[in-house]
């Protein structure tokens, strides 16, 4: 993969700018790691506050329709949980970011 479509959130985007830390979650812990409704919006919000506690900005991150997004929002979190065991496919870091 040569070209890609990577988004960052704009309050990620902020955060790198104030330089707040950033507390990453691989969104692979939500397509096949975790058990609906555990999956979308209570892992979520339970990360959004974890990482209010400490001080740092959560960015979950994940590949959704072919696009790599930094930051991803509730909905496309729940659209990751949804696709679990049907469309979501684990993606090896070499296919999104081949070393040079």
């Amino acid at each position: 993969m040569t070209a890609y479509d990577l988004h960052i959130a704009t309050h990620i985007q902020q955060a790198i700018q104030r330089k707040i830390g950033r507390g990453l979650l691989e969104s692979t812990v939500i397509t096949h790691g975790l058990l609906l409704p555990t999956k979308s919006g209570n892992c979520f919000c339970r990360w959004k506050t974890l990482s209010a506690t400490v001080g740092i900005m959560p960015a979950t991150i994940g590949v959704v329709g072919g696009r790599i997004i930094v930051g991803m929002n509730e909905d496309e979190i729940g659209h990751l949980a949804q696709a679990a065991g049907n469309s979501a496919r684990k993606w090896p870091a070499g296919a999104i970011c081949p070393s040079h």
